[in-house]
């Protein structure tokens, strides 16, 4: 039997070939199907590693590249060399984008070669100051790159309309702070009036999708507007409210209504918006709750280290519990992060005190214990026997390998 066969799924196959449900035949057709499947998820997985890794070694050797070339090159120069840089990157991606073995790597071009984009405008700010001819041309060079390269990528399926849908905020920054003497707190005001009126547009377009209308662009745009939330949200309470660190509380709103649309999301959403992206969208909450819980405890609350630390476990247990109710092994995994993370900071505040050696002790045989359900709850008996029991979910399309937005099959 193949490596790449899930478990659960042989297990399944045996059981219902003996229960005379299938024939042999029918289960070995099945059987190779599945293993074909898990095999090609696995190389594409395997492809946006090695993209990633690339991508860093791109990076490494621009590094190189300008540690030998900058000190010969004007301030002017090295922005104009690093925006034509993040051109060919984006354009590179962009045509790679239409094969599909090089998908993930098109993407994680495009993202790159935007951001370089973004960064040489930041940068001729050395050569051209605010206001300025030199700064207003590059402040409408800002604004023209999403209004040229946004209408584009909505009209494609994948993550570029989010990736997209966010980086056009940073472009307005930029654009607004070079081509204009607004101050910062005038440009985050804007920004978040832009961030309202899109999300509006946004939300009215999902419930066209909602009810039938072809928009596969429209949900993950949503997503990326809603991420880029989260920084304006900070921006918002650090510049023009002054909170300094109550500024998290504004994170914790943030992440308290994004969990909640996620959770909506995966149980309560009309068919046309049921997306398995939803699942790692989940996951990633929980991860992102275990700094802001840490933040929120020490810095908002100004309370002592095992209030921080039962705050985030807290977090993980909650994230236990869900994930073992609903079979969701990913969210399982977050929640353990969650309820180290508490145990590695209490360990290390309090390593000393009795009582924080008993703690880790009995989070540990929780822990433990936790374990022992799982391999209860996925269907076996310690006699080896059989509860009947089938909880295997029917797994995302081919689509999906490529477009964690593309439609729950």
């Amino acid at each position: 039997m193949s490596d790449a066969l899930p478990r659960v799924l042989a297990a399944a196959l045996e059981r219902w070939q003996e229960a005379g449900l299938v024939t042999a035949e029918q289960a070995r057709d099945l059987r190779a199907e599945a293993e074909g499947h898990a095999a090609r998820d696995g190389r594409r997985r395997g492809q946006y590693l090695m993209g990633i890794t690339a991508a860093v070694v791109l990076v490494l050797a621009a590094g190189a590249f300008t540690s030998w070339a900058w000190p010969m090159l004007s301030q002017g120069a090295r922005s104009m060399v690093l925006a034509a840089v993040g051109v060919a990157v984006a354009l590179a991606g962009r045509v790679l984008e239409d094969r599909s073995r090089w998908r993930p790597a098109a993407y994680l071009l495009q993202t790159g070669g935007m951001v370089v984009l973004l960064m040489a405008f930041v940068h001729s700010g050395e050569a051209w100051s605010d206001g300025s001819p030199g700064g207003l041309v590059v402040g409408l060079l800002a604004l023209v790159t999403p209004l040229l390269a946004t209408p584009t990528a909505l009209g494609r399926r994948g993550p570029m309309p989010a990736v997209h849908a966010a980086l056009s905020f940073a472009f307005l920054a930029v654009f607004l702070d070079r081509a204009t003497t607004l101050s910062n707190d005038a440009i985050v005001w804007i920004l978040d009036g832009v961030l309202v009126a899109v999300t509006a547009l946004l939300l009215a377009r999902l419930r066209r999708v909602a009810a039938g209308d072809e928009a596969p662009w429209a949900l993950p745009a949503f997503v990326g507007a809603v991420y880029a939330g989260l920084v304006l949200v900070v921006a918002t309470a650090l510049g023009p409210f002054g909170l300094g660190d109550d500024a998290v509380w504004a994170a914790d709103v943030w992440l308290a209504v994004v969990t909640a649309l996620t959770l909506w999301g995966l149980h309560r959403a009309p068919p046309a918006l049921q997306r398995d992206g939803f699942r790692r969208q989940l996951v990633l909450c929980v991860l992102l709750a275990v700094p802001l819980g840490f933040w929120t405890a020490l810095e908002g609350l100004d309370a002592p280290d095992e209030v921080a630390a039962l705050l985030v476990a807290a977090v993980g247990a909650a994230a236990l519990r869900y994930g073992l109710r609903r079979s969701a092994s990913q969210v399982v995994m977050a929640g353990s992060v969650a309820v180290l993370a508490a145990s590695w900071f209490y360990a290390v505040e309090r390593g000393r005190a009795l009582g924080a050696v008993l703690a880790l002790v009995l989070t540990a045989a929780l822990l433990f214990w936790l374990s022992g359900r799982i391999g209860r709850d996925e269907g076996g008996t310690d006699d080896g026997g059989d509860r009947g029991v089938s909880t295997v979910e029917p797994g995302p399309g081919a689509a999906a390998r490529d477009d964690i937005f593309a439609p729950r099959h």
